[in-house]
């Protein structure tokens, strides 16, 4: 995150002028506020400048917890809401607090994440729904210190109920509409809530709104792009089914060709040598048409079935090792092309291959894998070594463990925390939109309840890891 000034020169005094420096980075366009450098800079004991201290924090918080959110699918809002909430807890003397969003298309609410400081955080929170549903209506904040006698509430059972004294809740929007609120309170009399907190609070809202926005946006292309998928999946399995008319027919033409050619039946036609050779090459012809249709009807029924399994989103029991080598089986011919020698590692020896979980998302994820292995590991057209190992989780029995490693370029130091943030591709001029190893991410922690993790050397290549449980949860 940055604030950006015009260069326009300023005359300071000498302090100022050393505060500057400490802060700004200077280019030749702009000059940049570094919000780290801020925090040094700023007096601890200014109000002001803890409340500025404050946002920027936040600010800075938000921009981690968008990035981390966007890639969640699936718990967008709560990744986003409960560390907001818990940092918001850190610089206003709330006791109670809920993040709440419009539930849809109703008139609604709904409590993405509450915490009670004095209960702990596994225990219910009641908050007033007089006071949410007054805020998400009018579109205006209210800070009040005096619920029990001001008598702006005196209808509102709830809140004599709960002994709330004070009560500080915001609104917050997203694409310019209120779509849900802030909401702190506490029944401590000697704690109230001021200026300062409700201008704080609402500068948090607005980041909020914006950084909430941008989580749902990235969730939606991230929905559009796996419903892409779906409808590829769909239209590939019906291609599949449509292939094997025509390799049924031919395959029945080859086995009447080799069953009519015996080798009796052969010595009988052959009038002489020549004949003879041009028969057994016919015979020959014949078994390897039917060999290699035996096995293109392989390749089209696996693709078929995972195809159809992605397509449904079924959850099946396979042989895990089987399915690996399946899929890897379909990407052969494009890794031919590409120069990839692809091994696969079974390391299952004595240990159960049984997985139930869904074969269409991991065939998703390997593919990505692979594809992303072509496009950016090696140079084009040179190829190298890919393994893929399947082997039991050494720190949870009813866990697979699934890596894939190149041993290509590798990735920049600086790129690696990057590497599932949604759009961020260093290949865009290679067909990268850099939504694959976002998709990746989602699919293994959201989809199939896994765990994910990367390591890779500049010019040592890159290892991907995979922890998947041996039974997926519908």
């Amino acid at each position: 995150m940055c604030f950006t000034f015009s260069p326009n020169p300023v005359q300071l005094e000498d302090a100022s002028h050393e505060l500057v420096n400490r802060i700004v980075l200077r280019r030749e366009d702009a000059i940049y506020l570094q919000p780290e450098k801020v925090l040094e800079a700023l007096s601890p004991g200014d109000r002001l400048s803890r409340n500025l201290s404050s946002l920027l924090r936040i600010s800075t918080a938000i921009n981690s917890i968008r990035v981390l959110s966007a890639s969640r699918h699936g718990s967008t809002q709560e990744a986003f809401a409960k560390p907001l909430l818990e940092l918001i807890f850190e610089v206003i003397p709330a006791e109670r607090g809920a993040i709440l969003l419009v539930n849809g298309g109703s008139a609604g609410f709904v409590a993405v994440y509450a915490l009670d400081r004095v209960r702990g955080p596994d225990q219910p929170v009641r908050i007033s729904s007089t006071i949410v549903r007054q805020v998400l209506q009018q579109g205006v904040a209210i800070l009040n210190n005096d619920l029990e006698t001001s008598g702006v509430y005196d209808s509102a059972r709830s809140l004599a109920e709960m002994s709330i004294r004070s009560v500080l809740t915001v609104p917050l929007f997203t694409s310019g509409r209120t779509e849900g609120v802030i909401y702190l309170d506490t029944k401590n009399p000697k704690v109230q809530f001021d200026k300062d907190h409700l201008e704080l609070l609402t500068a948090v809202a607005n980041i909020a709104g914006m950084g909430l926005d941008y989580t749902r946006h990235i969730e939606q292309l991230v929905k559009m792009e796996r419903e892409r998928h779906r409808s590829l999946a769909q239209m590939a399995a019906g291609i599949a089914h449509e292939i094997n008319t025509p390799l049924g027919i031919v395959n029945t033409a080859a086995s009447i060709l080799t069953e009519k050619l015996t080798p009796d039946m052969v010595a009988a036609l052959a009038r002489d040598e020549q004949s003879r050779a041009v028969l057994d090459d016919l015979l020959e012809a014949g078994q390897l048409i039917q060999a290699n249709l035996a096995r293109a009807s392989r390749l089209v029924q696996n693709f078929k079935n995972l195809s159809i399994s992605e397509a449904t989103e079924k959850r099946e029991k396979v042989d895990i090792c089987g399915l690996v080598r399946d899929i890897v089986g379909l990407y052969r011919p494009q890794a031919s092309i590409a120069r990839l020698n692809i091994e696969i590692r079974d390391q299952l020896v004595d240990q159960s291959r049984e997985w139930l979980g869904y074969p269409g998302y991991l065939a998703q994820i390997i593919l990505n894998l692979l594809t992303n292995i072509e496009r950016y590991a090696y140079l084009e057209g040179q190829g190298g070594r890919v393994e893929i190992t399947i082997a039991a989780d050494a720190a949870k029995e009813e866990s697979f463990h699934l890596t894939v490693r190149d041993f290509g370029s590798g990735i920049e130091p600086q790129n690696l925390p990057k590497i599932f943030q949604a759009f961020f591709t260093t290949g865009r001029e290679k067909g990268g939109t850099g939504l694959g190893m976002a998709i990746v991410h989602s699919l293994v922690t959201a989809t199939l309840k896994g765990e994910i993790d990367i390591e890779s050397e500049p010019g040592k290549g890159t290892t991907v890891s995979i922890f998947l449980p041996r039974i997926v949860p519908e």
